[in-house]
């Protein structure tokens, strides 16, 4: 696991995934995209293995994380990551779950709706999920692929 830094919000990054990408089993993910275009893959792992996941398309989720408020300013938690663009080839961590909730609970959903029901329902599907995660105590991981 990489080690937590100081400024990245709750959140710990590296760059070695591959061992999640493959032990991901299709069984376990709601897919919400447009298949072979890039996605975020947001993930339960447990005793090494993939648990629960939502993969979404990067277009979502970029329109997601525009709508969530800046924090005194500045990009904070999915928002940091998202607008930042920092991690987008790499693999992060999220320990700060419920920071990561209250930011997608504050988005316009209006604005989400007018676009188009396929944001409204993968902005959903991501929210239950994070809910889920929330309620049950559980850490994220996340990858771009």
């Amino acid at each position: 696991m990489a080690e937590k830094r100081d400024g990245y919000y709750g959140s710990v990054h590296g760059n070695d995934y591959s061992e999640d990408l493959y032990n991901i089993d299709d069984r376990f993910m709601v897919d919400v995209g447009y298949g072979e275009e890039p996605s975020y893959i947001f993930y339960l792992k447990k005793e090494g293995k993939v648990q629960k996941g939502i993969d979404i398309w990067e277009g979502f989720i970029d329109t997601i994380a525009e709508l969530i408020p800046l924090e005194n300013g500045r990009f904070v938690g999915l928002a940091f990551y998202i607008n930042v663009g920092m991690f987008d080839d790499e693999h992060w961590h999220i320990d700060d779950v419920k920071m990561i909730y209250e930011q997608l609970k504050s988005v316009d959903v209006t604005a989400l709706q007018a676009k188009d029901k396929e944001y409204f329902r993968a902005y959903e599907a991501l929210l239950d999920f994070v809910k889920e995660m929330l309620e049950c105590g559980n850490e994220i991981d996340v990858m771009r692929l």
